[in-house]
C-alpha cells in the first residue's frame, strides 16, 4: 500500500474551522417543528437557517450565520466520536489481519489500541475507551516522544474537521505513519476513512449514512 510523506506543518495541522452545514433540511420543510426557530439567518448560498437552528437545538449553538455549527456537538450528538468508532470498527474488520510492520521496521497497527492526534477543537470530549477500542490522545510533542521511545514508525489517527458534501456531513479520519528525523516530524498519509451523516427528519438527529475506507 502506497504512502505519501509530508512535513507536520503541511499535514493540515491548523486549528479546525467550525464544520459547515448546508444540509437538505428542506426535505423536512413540510414537517412541523416543535421548537421556535432561534435565528432567522441564512446559511451559505441563501439556504434559510431558521429550520436548521430549530430542528438541531444544539446546546452550544451560538450562531447559524454561514451555516456554522459547533465543532464537536450537534443536538447532543458527538459526531466526531461516532465517526471515530465506526471507522475503527470497519478498519479492524477489513485491515485487522494485515501485518503492516514491514518486516519489523514499523510497529504493526493494532486497531483496538490506537493513538489519536490531539486537536482541542475536535478531540477534547472524545472517550479514551469505547467498546473494545482503547484510544490515547497525543499532541505534537507526544508524537515525537513516542517515536524516540519506539525508534520505529507507528500509525496514528488524525480527525479532520467536518464538512458538508451535498445533503450530507462528511468527517474524514486519516491513518498516518509517524517518524521524526533531522529534527522534523513527518506524517505519512497511508489510509483513510470517510464517514457520512444525513439528517433523519423523523428522529431529528444525524445518523451514519455510510463509511468508505481507502488508501494510497
Amino acid at each position: 500500500m502506497g504512502r505519501r510523506w509530508m512535513p507536520d506543518w503541511k499535514a493540515g495541522r491548523v486549528l479546525p474551522l467550525l464544520g459547515f452545514v448546508l444540509l437538505a433540511i428542506t426535505l423536512c420543510r413540510d414537517r412541523p417543528l416543535d421548537a421556535k426557530p432561534a435565528y432567522e439567518a441564512t446559511c451559505g448560498k441563501g439556504v434559510v437557517a431558521s429550520r436548521l437552528c430549530s430542528s438541531l437545538r444544539p446546546s452550544r449553538l451560538v450562531s447559524c450565520t454561514q451555516g456554522q455549527i459547533p465543532a464537536t456537538t450537534i443536538a447532543g450528538q458527538d459526531l466526531y466520536g461516532q465517526a471515530l468508532l465506526v471507522s475503527l470498527r470497519e478498519a479492524a474488520k477489513q485491515w485487522g489481519h494485515i501485518d503492516d510492520s514491514d518486516n519489523g521496521t514499523c510497529i504493526r497497527t493494532d486497531y483496538h489500541n490506537m493513538m489519536v492526534e490531539d486537536s482541542p477543537e475536535i478531540t477534547h470530549a472524545l472517550p479514551h475507551q469505547v467498546e473494545d477500542f482503547h484510544l490515547e490522545y497525543v499532541d505534537r510533542k507526544g508524537e515525537i516522544d513516542r517515536y524516540r521511545t519506539l525508534r520505529k514508525e507507528y500509525c496514528i489517527l488524525v480527525i479532520r474537521p467536518m464538512k458538508n458534501e451535498g445533503q450530507r456531513l462528511k468527517i474524514e479520519i486519516s491513518f498516518e505513519w509517524i517518524k521524526y528525523t533531522k529534527r522534523k516530524l513527518w506524517h505519512e498519509l497511508s489510509d483513510w476513512s470517510m464517514v457520512y451523516f444525513r439528517y433523519d427528519c423523523g428522529k431529528q438527529e444525524f445518523v451514519v449514512d455510510g463509511v468508505k475506507l481507502g488508501g494510497i
